[in-house]
């Protein structure tokens, strides 16, 4: 065996590096005139877990009224502007 060289053990007793991961993807939206970040793909429903308003309630994306039935399914854009409006009662 002339001229043949050892190779390096490419094995290794260190744990593998974990490989890099992106953070979830994230947009930005109004609330109630408030800043809020949520993550991409967002639904209304999404929106008001994280605001936790009383009921009733009635919402609207940019101006526009939204089912209570669509609220799962209706995705938020970045940009959005999202109202959550309250009756309000008395005398």
């Amino acid at each position: 065996m002339q001229g043949r060289q050892a190779r390096p053990c490419l094995r290794s007793n260190k744990p593998p590096v974990p490989a890099f991961r992106f953070p979830p993807a994230a947009m930005n939206i109004t609330i109630n005139q408030q800043a809020t970040e949520l993550s991409d793909g967002a639904t209304v429903a999404d929106a008001l877990a994280q605001l936790a308003p009383r009921p009733p309630f009635a919402v609207a994306i940019n101006t526009v009224f939204v089912p209570k039935a669509r609220y799962a399914e209706q995705a938020l854009n970045d940009g959005d502007r999202l109202e959550v409006i309250s009756p309000v009662t008395g005398g």
